[in-house]
């Protein structure tokens, strides 16, 4: 870990910088499963910190299943494939292969998609007539409205990607679950936050807005289309999207591989 960069006091806090290197040290196979970390001493010479920093740091990892701290005997790393939640997918990204990885995220995504759509049309066949006026459709008319003016707008990728985490914000909230909520909202960042995969996501933005004013028709009762048929095409969408990443991870075959955890 000699290499790894000085921390700056301009970004986040020294405990938060010291936590995201071990992280990532963890994650990259420098500390296997099943390794004890070198000393608080040792790690605190390596990475220029304090002891009482680097102790905070292995405190947080120990909360999040990262690590064990066994008495008398300091601390060894856990399998995160076994312990590890969804707040690590942001930093696999760094280390797996993106295609493979989008492609089991864009699934997840899918799966979790079929659950709101059956809350979203339980929560309007009960308010029947009502459903109209909630003010929660009503946000969400008023996210896809918006992300149409992006669209015609010709705005970054970025730009857009807010936008679209926004409507699904908007939509996983009709269904009333906070389950559902904290079960989207990191995979949904993840997504978001991932270049690669946004980009490919975004490259015809159009075609996600037809994907979404369908959707909202549907929500509102104007169709009769079977949720099955808004998820294959959810699905189709989503192999055309893998298919773009494919093609852009080729063309830049000449660079390093990224390097994934052993």
């Amino acid at each position: 870990m000699s290499d790894m960069p000085t921390p700056s006091k301009d970004r986040l806090p020294l405990v938060e910088q010291c936590t995201q290197r071990l992280r990532r040290a963890v994650l990259d196979g420098t500390y296997p499963p099943e390794t004890r970390l070198p000393s608080e001493r040792t790690l605190s010479e390596q990475l220029g910190l304090n002891r009482v920093t680097v102790r905070s740091a292995m405190t947080h990892l120990v909360a999040g299943g990262l690590l064990e701290a066994r008495v008398g005997s300091g601390y060894w790393v856990k399998d995160f494939r076994r312990f590890g939640g969804l707040d690590l997918l942001p930093v696999l990204v760094e280390f797996e292969d993106p295609v493979p990885l989008a492609r089991d995220l864009l699934a997840i995504r899918r799966q979790l998609a079929a659950m709101v759509l059956e809350q979203v049309r339980a929560v309007a066949d009960e308010a029947g007539s009502e459903f109209e006026k909630a003010d929660r459709l009503y946000y969400l008319e008023d996210a896809i409205a918006h992300l149409a003016t992006l669209v015609d707008e010709g705005a970054t990728r970025a730009e857009l990607a807010d936008a679209d985490l926004e409507v699904i914000a908007r939509l996983v909230e009709i269904t009333g679950s906070r389950a559902l909520q904290l079960c989207f909202n990191p995979l949904a960042r993840v997504v978001h936050d991932f270049p690669a995969l946004r980009d490919a996501l975004y490259a015809e933005p159009s075609k996600n807005l037809v994907a979404y004013k369908a959707l909202l028709r549907w929500i509102q009762g104007a169709t009769d289309a079977d949720p099955a048929a808004l998820l294959k095409a959810m699905a189709a969408r989503d192999r055309a999207t893998v298919t773009a990443l494919e093609r852009s991870q080729k063309r830049m075959s000449g660079r390093t591989s990224p390097k994934r955890p052993s």
